[in-house]
């Protein structure tokens, strides 16, 4: 993802109906249609991105109650797709109310139960196939996968297994805990591909290449989160936004997040520290209006972070800005919140964190490395939860990705390392809890010199024979001791380390 995240998502829309089975039969689901969306665009052409679209060829998707790695036993969500693919640009906006680009297909009398694994089927590039109602190849001859850029399409590789199905990772479905279908009900079920997070262009070759971030979870056909971003100032302990003619902050980063399981902190120890901190679900980009949105989004509480490296008639980047209790549930979300956006104070300038990232191997033959996706943290909550905040500038990265990634690519003896560039704002945040007013944001506590911050980061493999993506390393995630900026210009840091052991490669 270039400039945000793109995002490929079938929902599953549960309809009551039919009853359970009777006479001993396994109680079974309603009907399931299963459909496609986009919540985020700005990694798109009209956002300022790099893509004018970005096209994929889903042939199928399956489910699998239970969590072992049995190859029978999968149930087909999409019966008759395998025939009539369908090609979806992830880029493309919704043209119903229920933010689906496209209907996959629709299936009923799934076995009731808790689904633990999803996964997703994509065309071959060179296959021999036809597209559902006959549609034009938007690729051009044999390539149904593609990017297309200033007008041209390039081809986008797909991993080795896009064909024998990505599976989403466990703990990516339903925040760890699967998705339960009821007897005689259908669900509502959202696989989030994050598209434009997951189309990373080769530093070498400059091919487009397709490594998925997956999630699935529970929705309803319309729950968003929308609202707008306006210019504020700080006056005393809180922040204020003008009472008439408030003035819309076209452009700015809005990430949409969930408090996560805590995260080992620095190099664990047999008993590490940790720090709870949020995941990243969506990212958006406001338009000319100040304006962003979310959909479709899962049921549960989220925190949304703001920021943009230059405020609107000025050169001056933004602080943070962090919103909290954004509650959504299965018939909608808030969909007209307003945001403040504070301008930083020190000397006009993005801050800057550098650091090195390490991964370690016992194969100590090892050549490759790992790709380490990182992200600076603030606290809020008194300290008790740190949200990732989005990054000002152009942060060190390999491929465009948002969060940005780097690759340990520099290996010795097993250990391969990475040095990377963070961009952020120059100050600490400004926190409130969400609201149709945009009041009650509190001014940075304390003042917004010198900024604290932490990096976050995972480890995922590079080996495209496995999962693109997986998590590797043990611990897969870690996150720094806290990092205060220095009060020069720019405010800078320069220890944020993170050692990874135990990786596979």
């Amino acid at each position: 993802m270039l400039a945000g995240a793109a995002a490929l998502t079938l929902g599953l829309v549960g309809c009551g109906g039919s009853g359970s089975s009777g006479g001993g039969a396994a109680a079974s689901s309603g009907k399931v249609t299963t459909g496609i969306s986009d919540p985020a665009q700005e990694c798109s052409s009209h956002f300022g991105g790099q893509y004018d679209a970005v096209y994929v060829t889903v042939t199928d998707v399956e489910a699998h109650i239970g969590s072992g790695s049995s190859q029978t036993g999968w149930v087909d969500l999409t019966p008759g797709l395998k025939s009539n693919p369908v090609q979806v640009d992830l880029l493309e906006s919704p043209t119903t109310p229920e933010c689906f680009l496209a209907k996959l297909g629709v299936t009923s009398g799934l076995r009731a139960g808790n689904y633990q694994q999803i996964r997703i089927f994509m065309a071959e590039n060179g296959s021999n196939i036809t597209l559902a109602n006959s549609e034009t190849n938007s690729c051009g001859g044999s390539t149904w996968n593609c990017v297309v850029v200033s007008g041209t399409p390039y081809p986008l590789d797909m991993p080795s297994n896009a064909q024998t199905g990505l599976k989403i990772p466990p703990g990516q479905i339903g925040n760890g805990g699967g998705l339960s279908i009821a007897s005689g009900q259908g669900l509502d079920l959202d696989i989030d591909v994050n598209a434009c997070q997951s189309v990373v262009q080769a530093g070498k070759s400059g091919k487009f290449l397709f490594k998925p971030t997956l999630r699935a979870d529970e929705v309803g056909t319309n729950p968003l989160i929308a609202g707008n971003v306006y210019a504020a100032s700080v006056s005393g302990s809180s922040v204020a936004i003008p009472s008439s003619s408030p003035s819309p902050v076209p452009g700015a980063k809005v990430w949409l997040e969930h408090q996560s399981t805590p995260v080992a902190v620095g190099t664990p120890a047999a008993s590490p520290t940790s720090d709870t901190v949020d995941i990243l679900d969506q990212t958006t980009m406001t338009d000319s209006n100040g304006h962003f949105e979310f959909c479709p989004v899962g049921p549960g509480t989220y925190e949304l972070a703001a920021s943009i490296t230059a405020m609107p008639g000025s050169a001056i980047p933004s602080l943070a800005t962090i919103t909290t209790g954004v509650n959504v549930t299965s018939s909608g979300g808030p969909n007209n919140l307003v945001i403040p956006l504070v301008p930083g104070t020190v000397g006009n300038n993005t801050a800057t964190i550098t650091g090195m990232f390490e991964t370690q191997s016992s194969d100590t033959s090892a050549t490759t490395g790992d790709n380490i996706q990182y992200a600076a943290t603030q606290a809020f909550n008194d300290g008790a939860v740190w949200a990732l905040v989005p990054e000002l500038g152009n942060s060190t990265n390999t491929g465009g990705t948002e969060p940005p990634t780097v690759t340990t690519g520099t290996c010795e003896g097993g250990n391969c390392s990475a040095n990377y560039t963070l961009y952020v704002p120059p100050g600490n945040p400004v926190i409130g809890a969400a609201s149709t007013s945009g009041a009650g944001y509190a001014a940075p506590s304390p003042a917004p010199t010198p900024g604290v911050y932490s990096v976050w980061a995972s480890a995922s493999t590079t080996d495209s024979s496995t999962n693109p993506g997986a998590a590797d390393c043990t611990p897969s995630e870690l996150i720094t001791d806290a990092l205060t900026l220095s009060t020069g210009t720019p405010p800078v840091n320069s220890n944020g380390n993170l050692t990874f052991q135990s990786c596979n490669y």
